[in-house]
């Protein structure tokens, strides 16, 4: 059934032009009149002589003869190529049947009498001696004269169309045969597992229409069925989490190919993992595209870029959102000319090291495997990495290569997600996007800022309510377990002296209080 799904416009389409071009054909046939003349081709008795059987095949060629022919035509007034005749044999009987077809009834019946009376008379010698005549061993009597045909001969126009359904539909199912064949592109959710030999996690819905931002899907249609998609992938996700040793948990997302939809995995990942209450920190480790960074109009912010060539402290890269106290950033920074080089393994290993104690979750939004370096330098300080393909564009040969990049770097935990599916994601109960579309239309479509970052004063935002916008409550799921000593609510003081920003205690044991700050951070000692 998945291969007629993903083919069935392609059927249809050869369908139709099949279907279409049968009935063009049978418009254009022009009226015909059939009418038939029986004649009995028998031995003759002559005293002395056995009885020659006639040749049936033979006598079919004499009918169609052009001495025949030239007979009938002219008792017609017509010449011999307007004689369109056909001779056939009644099987087991010595029967000829004459057929002919003309522009009228009239003259169809005409024409098959006078071309049955012309066979006659030249196998008869009708005009020969009587005595030549007794000496024929072939006889030929006219059975039943044409009548007049009452109805159209022909190819019907209902037999032609039904020809054209039965061409289509064989000729659509041959050539998608054909096109799945030669397609190396990834198909599905299993096909996507079986090349990437890990378990994929989730479907996410290609969106339609231009009322919702694939980038901001989980923000701006929160009871669609995309959101519902991230919730679901979050699920599945969070046992893989929770079962790490580390601190705080790197999730590296990338590609095989560009275009794939990384950066909107991450940026709706880490939504909706925040709205659970968990600290998240997305990190724009795409260094070559920066998608991240535009994404949130921060390109010109210090960022990953400076952390790692030691121009900036860590308080200068991490920034809040202004739509959940549980999601920070850190954009690319500042353009490097070689990117490759600042993610050098002893770098990286130190920034991960401060990142991973400031947030429970670090998302890392990378480029394509098989177009940069970048995301394989990556790897070694990533717990889990998530590989994200396009089920209309992504390859199988190289999502095999790249499984085969990741894992010659080091062991690690790999998932997938396959991305704009044209079958949306459902499930009982749960609302379409159809059915939220006047909750979409309330939510202007633009992506929340971080606060100090260039954008239009006084955007809206969608997470923060307004007159006529209701606040999103995603309930009270908990993302991750986390140990008691390390939640501990109220006053009291964490296990290293730090305070969260509503004047409760630090969910990671004493995180620095710029972790939730949008400016005038405090560097970690």
């Amino acid at each position: 059934m998945s291969f007629v799904r993903r083919y069935a416009l392609w059927i249809v389409l050869a369908t139709v032009a099949c279907t279409a071009g049968g009935w063009a054909v049978a418009a254009r046939q022009p009226v015909q009149f059939s009418a038939t003349a029986t004649v009995d081709v028998e031995a003759s008795v002559i005293p002395g002589a056995a009885p020659v059987a006639p040749n049936l095949a033979t006598e079919q060629q004499v009918a169609t003869s052009g001495s025949v022919l030239s007979s009938a035509a002219s008792a017609l007034g017509l010449s011999p190529g307007q004689l369109h005749l056909s001779v056939t044999n009644r099987a087991g009987t010595n029967i000829l049947l004459i057929a002919c077809s003309q522009g009228t009834a009239a003259g169809a019946m005409s024409c098959a009498n006078a071309v049955a009376a012309a066979y006659r008379d030249y196998r008869n010698e009708a005009a020969s001696p009587a005595a030549i005549q007794a000496r024929d061993p072939l006889h030929v009597t006219i059975v039943t004269s044409a009548p007049l045909p009452t109805a159209k001969s022909g190819k019907r126009k209902v037999e032609l169309i039904a020809l054209g359904v039965i061409l289509g539909l064989a000729l659509g199912i041959g050539t998608a045969f054909l096109r799945d064949r030669l397609d190396d592109r990834v198909r599905d959710r299993a096909d996507l597992g079986r090349y990437l030999r890990a378990p994929v996690l989730g479907e996410v819905p290609a969106l339609r229409g231009r009322s919702v931002r694939p980038e901001a899907g989980v923000i701006q249609a929160p009871q669609s069925a995309l959101a519902e998609a991230y919730r679901h992938l979050r699920a599945r996700l969070s046992p893989l989490i929770a079962s790490t040793d580390s601190q705080g948990k790197v999730l590296l997302v990338t590609s095989a190919q560009a275009g794939e939809g990384r950066t909107s995995v991450a940026t709706n990942l880490a939504a909706v993992i925040a709205l659970t209450g968990t600290n998240v920190l997305l990190v724009d480790a795409d260094l070559r595209n920066r998608a991240l960074s535009r994404l949130f109009r921060a390109e010109d912010q210090p960022g990953l870029t400076d952390l790692l060539a030691d121009r900036a402290r860590i308080g200068d890269v991490i920034k809040s959102t202004d739509f959940a106290s549980g999601l920070s950033v850190m954009t690319a920074g500042t353009i490097a000319v070689r990117p490759g080089d600042l993610l050098e393994a002893a770098r990286l290993r130190r920034a991960f090291s401060q990142l991973t104690v400031l947030a429970d979750v670090v998302i890392v939004d990378s480029g394509p495997l098989r177009a940069v370096s970048d995301p394989l330098a990556l790897v070694p300080v990533s717990d889990i990495v998530m590989v994200v393909a396009d089920v209309r564009r992504t390859r199988r040969a190289a999502v095999t290569a790249a499984v085969q990049d990741i894992t010659g770097i080091r062991p690690v935990a790999i998932v997938g997600v396959l991305n704009r599916v044209s079958r949306p994601w459902r499930r009982e109960g749960v609302p379409t996007p159809a059915a939220t579309a006047g909750h979409r239309d309330r939510v202007p479509p633009a992506w929340p800022r971080i606060p100090g970052s260039a954008g239009s004063p006084g955007e809206a935002n969608p997470l923060r309510g307004g007159a006529d916008q209701p606040v999103i409550d995603d309930g009270p799921t908990m993302f991750i377990a986390v140990e008691p000593q390390d939640r501990a609510a109220g006053a009291g003081a964490p296990a290293n002296g730090g305070t969260s920003p509503n004047g409760g205690t630090s969910p990671n044991g004493g995180a620095p209080d710029e972790f939730r700050a949008a400016a005038g951070p405090r560097p970690p000692s």
